[in-house]
């Protein structure tokens, strides 16, 4: 792990299907994910989608298009674990962008995200007019 880091989003859906989990504020500063954590709490193993929208007017479409895993199983009692290689190589999410998790287990799996906010500044380019 690199750098300083807080924990984004963390959800456990009580149902199958599709949450939106993290969208950026509007106000947002610039996200990067640079953790994710699945653990497997329930009675058997489950399976995962997790997708990323950068920037998006109006609703998110979530699906195999946008997907940055899709259909991953995880065993009963086990964790899945993603980690960014280095700064900026993390998943950037735009100032309209969202991720989406799905699971075929009601209140099987916890999706926890991690990662880093840091605001952008507008520069002025001395010489340009």
């Amino acid at each position: 792990m690199f750098g300083a880091s807080t924990q984004l989003a963390q959800v456990r859906p009580s149902s199958t299907g599709l949450v939106t989990v993290l969208s950026a504020p509007t106000n947002a500063p610039q996200i990067e994910i640079t953790r994710i954590v699945v653990t497997s709490v329930g009675s058997g193993n489950a399976h995962f989608s997790l997708c990323h929208v950068f920037s998006s007017s109006g609703s998110p479409t979530f699906s195999e298009d946008n997907a940055l895993f899709w259909d991953k199983s995880v065993t009963h009692n086990d964790t899945f674990i993603w980690e960014a290689d280095a700064p900026g190589t993390g998943i950037p999410l735009g100032k309209t962008g969202h991720i989406g998790f799905a699971t075929d287990s009601a209140n099987g799996l916890t999706l926890t995200l991690y990662g880093a906010t840091v605001m952008v500044q507008e520069r002025t380019v001395i010489g340009e007019e």
